[in-house]
């Protein structure tokens, strides 16, 4: 068996380890094949699930114009310098930062649950082939409303 024969529980097992870390790593799909990508930068899913999970994610925000449509709120990711000699001191700083960390975690939550849910991605793509957007649709988008707004007042920090 792969290091992935059990793809559910592999996915809770993530997403917890998410939800209790401080801070998830997150660079462009296949970040490190430049042969593959042919320097092509995607977004990929390590910064959905980590905005899901509440997560402080640093590392590199990808040179994709659709980065901002989906994560258009300040600081979804932290961008760690470049130069290894200024990690040490940056991340000490930030760790420090603990409001800073509480607004970020709070706001990726948020943003999550106001636009990635699938729910939205197939009224997009209901809507943009003309067909009809079933009554399914609305009650989930309700749904996700009611849970933002009971996770938001359950929070320390409303916004």
């Amino acid at each position: 068996p792969g290091l992935c024969s059990n793809p559910p529980e592999h996915r809770e097992n993530l997403a917890t380890r998410m939800s209790r870390s401080k801070f998830f790593v997150v660079n462009p799909a296949k970040f490190d094949c430049p042969d593959d990508t042919g320097g092509q930068e995607e977004i990929g899913f390590r910064y959905f699930e980590g905005s899901a999970a509440g997560s402080v994610m640093i590392g590199t925000i990808p040179k994709n114009p659709n980065f901002k449509k989906h994560f258009p709120w300040k600081e979804s990711v932290v961008e760690v310098p470049v130069n290894p000699a200024e990690v040490t001191d940056f991340m000490r700083e930030l760790r420090s930062d603990h409001e800073r960390l509480a607004r970020i975690s709070f706001d990726n939550v948020k943003g999550s649950l106001e636009g990635h849910d699938f729910v939205y991605r197939w009224e997009d793509i209901l809507t943009g082939c003309g067909l009809e957007v079933p009554n399914s649709i609305q009650l989930r988008k309700d749904t996700l409303q009611a849970l933002k707004s009971r996770w938001i007042e359950a929070s320390s920090l409303h916004a």
